[in-house]
């Protein structure tokens, strides 16, 4: 069989993919990809020994499409911020509500999903003739591509799946943003719209089951599996504890960056002094100086390596370190990003007893050491993890979904 995968061309989002396209590989069968360069992150591929064919022109965030016209203005961002994707609140979401969100997530998924890229994929697609497209779930020319061949297609989810969340809150009777938007794209090619384009024939699904909200996608449970990237794990680590270990991260993609300020969430001088004096030992990685005595700065250890000895683990709320934390049962005090659906899923651990939430515009010295101290004295935190990590455990491997991906694939 052969299989084309599309990831989003940053390291978060190819480490997510990676272990299936492994496993995929490890199966025999034939494996390419194809992403859009990204200058920003240009060894995301090559840094989990993948290659693969560039599709469109490089990625460039700071202007979305030379059509779409440049930045975004401080009315669109307004509104992003007044419509998040990741609503808590669920009396908000209304048709209303969800025809608004895809109005702001149809020129953000353009982005990602250009002219220029989607024609160099449907051209490879053409060409190679897959039996099968993974998608990632922010890549809309996967499956545009899969349509464009008549392969198969399958969308791998990023988090917790506020699209499927908002299609079905959007009722038939309202206007389509993301609809429109694919039936002209789709047209570009001779090919006509329908529902699996915006959710896959099939939705792959690494998140905790207490994460995951009701949708028409029909979705395959995997496990997680940890994937960290090339590195080395440090001596120190062989060494068990002597105090609570906390590990402090801010995720891949704004640890190779800068620091992310305070409205992102962190804000290292308050996190410093919220855990100076305490009898912990606290593992940041953060890009910075001057940190208290129980502080340890380190550029990078692999969560999956580090997470065992900890107590807590406190971050910005990204797939791959809630991933990390889940498989390895450790209570998680998330203070969520704004990308795409952290603030959903940390409310949900938080709901099943194994997270704590910290909004960004609350964040404070003591408001973090509140949480924290509560983390490491209150042990139904610690149960409730573990009944978090046996469900995730419980659940097939990405060797196992092999078979599934098969079938839906001899099934087109």
């Amino acid at each position: 069989m052969r299989v084309l995968f599309t990831p989003f061309p940053a390291k978060a989002h190819v480490y997510n993919m990676a272990p299936l396209i492994w496993a995929m590989r490890n199966a025999g069968h034939e494996v390419r990809i194809a992403a859009q360069p990204n200058p920003a992150e240009p060894n995301a591929l090559s840094s989990a020994g993948l290659s693969a064919h560039q599709a469109g022109k490089p990625l460039n965030w700071e202007q979305r499409t030379e059509e779409g016209g440049g930045e975004y203005t401080e009315e669109e961002l307004a509104l992003i911020a007044e419509f998040p994707i990741a609503q808590i609140d669920e009396e908000k979401i209304t048709p209303e509500y969800a025809e608004v969100i895809f109005d702001i997530w149809a020129p953000l998924c353009e982005a990602m999903a250009g002219p220029d890229v989607t024609a160099d994929l449907v051209e490879f697609a053409r060409e190679w003739k897959p039996d099968l497209v993974v998608w990632d779930a922010l890549v809309y020319a996967g499956p545009v591509a899969a349509k464009a061949c008549g392969a198969a297609h399958a969308r791998l989810l990023m988090g917790s799946d506020n699209f499927g969340r908002m299609r079905k809150a959007l009722q038939e009777q309202q206007r389509d943003p993301m609809r429109d938007w694919l039936t002209g794209k789709l047209g570009e090619f001779g090919l006509e719209f329908d529902e699996d384009v915006v959710l896959g024939q099939l939705t792959i699904d690494a998140m905790p089951a207490c994460t995951r909200y009701e949708t028409d996608a029909k979705t395959l449970p995997v496990r997680f599996t940890p994937y960290n990237g090339p590195s080395e794990s440090p001596k120190w680590l062989r060494d068990k504890p002597t105090k609570p270990r906390v590990c402090v991260t801010v995720g891949l993609s704004a640890r190779e960056n800068e620091i992310p300020n305070k409205d992102d969430g962190f804000d290292a001088a308050e996190l410093f002094e919220a855990v100076r004096g305490l009898d912990v030992e606290v593992v940041a990685t953060l890009q910075t100086e001057n940190a208290p005595e129980n502080v340890r700065l380190v550029d990078f250890v692999p969560l999956n390596e580090l997470l065992p000895s900890c107590a807590v683990v406190v971050h910005h709320g990204g797939t791959g370190t809630i991933g990390n934390a889940v498989v390895h049962g450790v209570p998680q005090l998330v203070i969520p990003g704004s990308t795409w659906g952290e603030a959903t899923a940390a409310h949900e651990l938080e709901k099943a007893g194994a997270a704590l939430t910290l909004r960004p515009e609350e964040f404070s010295a003591q408001a973090l050491r509140e949480r924290l101290v509560r983390l490491l004295e209150d042990k139904s935190f610690v149960d409730s993890a573990a009944a978090v990590r046996a469900e995730m455990l419980g659940r097939p491997t990405v060797n196992d979904v092999v078979l599934d991906l098969e079938k839906l694939a001899a099934s087109r």
